[in-house]
């Protein structure tokens, strides 16, 4: 009886950290999933211990400390596979996809997606259909194959909105707003990011306002909305702030460092484009996607900027966050 209690409480505590996760409150949710992770060790619960560990790697990944979330997540998948225990194999192999692409590991991450969509499908988990397919999707988005990218994340919204899934309806959404903007259909972009907004705020979806509102924000630079985009870039980097996204307040100061440039300021945005590099990490999508961009936007300025460029390495983070929220001059 007290072993069956323990295992009781390991699955609470679990179900606790996927809670907080879900409503971004990334803290808590580490917290509830180590308590999670100590209980299941303690009574031996293997399907709780295979739990926790994906819980935890799926904060370190939002809070960009790959390393540890690839960690959590194999050691989450091979005791899965001992018990065995199909969902938690297929979520943390979703998981090391997310990981995978981040780091820029195309090949490992589809067939981490592939592997995880088959397991769903096997046992008739429509919602973690949905979410392969999303992940298939950022795959395909990431190696600049749109059209595959946008056939995934239609299938995954269709999946989503027919069970009702709002989150996961958000995502996909969020996700068809980039793939239209980087097609330079700003109107659809616009559309698709304003309805994931409305979504999210109404789920208290924290990740996916904020993904809205930079993604809105980058629309709304490139239709010359200058006080629209400013104000969705700090609301966004606000949010990020709060919730310890990191590579989400980079993108972020990339965005209001772009308008920076629009404004003439070169000066200003290169400071802001060399911190970023600075922080940027492994990630990818970040160094490959708007930061990118960024720097071949500064282009010629550059030579006039280098100074900049080398005071940018000596920023601080912290600091230039409340400066750019209080910043009136773009």
């Amino acid at each position: 009886m007290a072993a069956h209690d323990d295992v009781r409480g390991t699955v609470l505590l679990n179900h606790l950290s996927r809670a907080c996760e879900r409503l971004s409150r990334y803290a808590s949710a580490r917290q509830w999933a180590e308590q999670a992770h100590h209980a299941a060790e303690t009574g031996e619960d293997k399907r709780g211990l295979a739990t926790s560990l994906n819980n935890l790697g799926r904060v370190a990944y939002v809070q960009q400390d790959f390393a540890a979330a690839n960690d959590y997540n194999l050691q989450s998948l091979t005791i899965a596979r001992e018990i065995p225990d199909q969902r938690v194999i297929a979520s943390s192999l979703n998981s090391l996809a997310g990981v995978a692409t981040a780091q820029g590991n195309y090949a490992d991450a589809i067939d981490y997606c592939q592997q995880g969509l088959a397991l769903y499908r096997e046992i008739g988990d429509r919602r973690g259909i949905a979410y392969s397919l999303n992940n298939l999707g950022l795959v395909a988005y990431t190696q600049e194959n749109y059209g595959v990218a946008i056939e995934y994340y239609q299938q995954g919204l269709t999946i989503a909105r027919e069970i009702g899934d709002r989150r996961g309806t958000a995502n996909s959404l969020i996700n068809l707003g980039v793939a239209a903007y980087l097609q330079r259909d700003y109107a659809a972009a616009k559309d698709y990011e304003q309805q994931s907004l409305t979504i999210a705020r109404a789920i208290a979806y924290r990740h996916g306002i904020l993904a809205s509102l930079n993604n809105l924000g980058f629309v709304l630079t490139a239709q010359n909305d200058v006080l629209a985009a400013t104000a969705a870039f700090r609301e966004a980097m606000t949010i990020s702030y709060e919730i310890g996204a990191l590579s989400d307040v980079l993108e972020s100061i990339v965005g209001l460092a772009r308008l920076q440039l629009k404004a003439d300021n070169a000066v200003r945005a290169a400071e802001l484009a060399s911190l970023v590099d600075r922080h940027s990490g492994e990630t990818a999508e970040l160094r490959n996607g708007e930061l990118a961009t960024l720097k071949r936007e500064l282009g010629a300025a550059l030579s006039a900027a280098d100074l900049a460029m080398e005071h940018g390495t000596h920023l601080d983070v912290d600091t230039t966050i409340k400066q750019l929220l209080t910043e009136i001059d773009i």
